[in-house]
């Protein structure tokens, strides 16, 4: 696989596939062979093995692999697509060896010392290392221990002709499991979504490149950052979902306690109001409370009732309803002195409703009156404030007579 990477002009393949881990595992799936052709327990073929010599050379080629994986990125990063295209091999009929193979380019690449040096040792420890595995090899075919199982093969030998057909086919195959193995690691790192790589079957994963492990280490560990960024929206979901939730319940409670409050004041009597609904009135309660009762103090007329508490729906129009009745009735008391604001007169308009049409009437006399007066003096002041008691005709749907018309028609200033 290494030397075919190679003739193709994929180096960092190539490279990649030269690792000390790629020729142990080599070496345990040749053992594994042999102990299998010749009837013997794996541990018993390795017993056979020069492990020291072996070992030595694996590290040789181990460091070597490495400084030469790491110069040929380093020169990638500045020459790119060239250096790819120098390093491809022209086919000569060979079997695409991977030490003749990295002396070739080691030679292409002779301007590049820095390159060519690791490349040209690494093809000569590539060379050791597979003129070793010839010693071995012979030695074990030559080997006495091997000899018995060796006659033993011999007499079942179309079996081990029917093996080594069916070896070939599994060499065969595990080429073709590794590169399908590869290409569903590569299929999975495509993916946008970094947590993709959780699906990775452990079987693939274990026949991925290095690079590819690489590849799904940073990926996973994108992945935790994904999760725990939505972990904390989530959380921080679910607090606005109860602060939402919380506001939703005072809006109820509040509510509730407006429709009470309009209750009280369609029946007003002594009792004194819920300390609940004293409380959400603030501010408001005292007022409330004496309209509860009925009743409507002359300076209440003067203030600003725009904001006061409850004024929306069912229990804003129980309010307007009480506050004009209770202006209407207290009005020969407030009228000489105090002139409504204009949030009180509108407040009167929206409780029209609960004024008579007698009560109405009977409020004409004294307003047309105070209208007169104002025009005698000819102040505008005097005249300003009579024009907003004439306003409350106006709000119960009252038809202004002559004085509170003039009065109207003067210009504000």
């Amino acid at each position: 696989m290494a030397g075919s990477s190679l003739r193709r002009g994929d180096v960092k393949q190539g490279l990649e596939e030269l690792s000390g881990e790629s020729l142990v595992g080599s070496v345990q799936r040749a053992i594994d062979t042999v102990a299998t052709t010749v009837g013997l327990p794996p541990y018993e073929v390795e017993r056979l093995l020069p492990t020291a010599d072996m070992d030595a050379m694996l590290e040789l080629v181990a460091s070597t692999q490495l400084e030469a994986l790491e110069q040929w990125q380093l020169h990638m990063a500045h020459a790119g697509g060239l250096l790819e295209a120098i390093a491809k091999l022209t086919a000569d009929g060979r079997a695409p060896e991977a030490g003749l193979s990295l002396m070739r380019i080691a030679t292409k690449m002779k301007l590049e010392k820095a390159l060519a040096a690791p490349l040209r040792e690494l093809a000569e420890h590539i060379e050791r290392w597979q003129e070793l595995l010839e010693v071995i090899r012979k030695q074990l075919d030559e080997g006495k221990e091997l000899a018995e199982a060796r006659r033993r093969r011999q007499r079942v030998q179309l079996g081990i002709a029917a093996l080594t057909g069916i070896a070939l086919m599994a060499v065969s195959a595990l080429g073709y499991t590794v590169m399908n193995a590869r290409k569903n690691v590569e299929a999975v790192l495509a993916q946008a979504n970094p947590c993709e790589v959780e699906l990775i079957a452990p079987g693939d994963l274990s026949m991925a490149g290095s690079s590819q492990k690489a590849s799904v280490t940073s990926k996973r560990e994108a992945c935790r950052l994904v999760r725990e960024r939505a972990k904390i929206a989530e959380q921080k979901q679910r607090e606005e979902e109860a602060r939402l939730e919380r506001e939703l319940e005072k809006k109820r409670a509040r509510a509730a306690l407006c429709k009470e409050l309009g209750a009280r004041l369609a029946k007003p009597s002594a009792e004194a109001l819920d300390p609940k609904l004293s409380a959400m009135l603030g501010k408001d309660a005292p007022f409330m409370a004496e309209l509860s009762r009925g009743k409507l103090a002359d300076d209440d007329v003067t203030r600003d009732v725009s904001a006061m508490s409850c004024m929306d729906g069912e229990s804003g129009d129980a309010v307007a309803s009480a506050f004009a009745a209770a202006a209407i009735k207290t009005a020969e008391s407030w009228l000489p002195g105090h002139s409504p604001s204009p949030s009180v007169v509108a407040l009167i308009a929206r409780g029209k409703g609960a004024v008579s049409k007698a009560a109405r009437e009977n409020l004409v006399p004294p307003i047309e009156k105070l209208a007169l007066d104002a025009l005698v003096t000819g102040k505008v002041e005097f005249a300003a404030k009579a024009r907003r008691k004439c306003d409350v005709l106006t709000a119960l749907d009252v038809t202004p007579h002559l004085y509170c018309k003039t009065v109207l028609r003067k210009p504000v200033k």
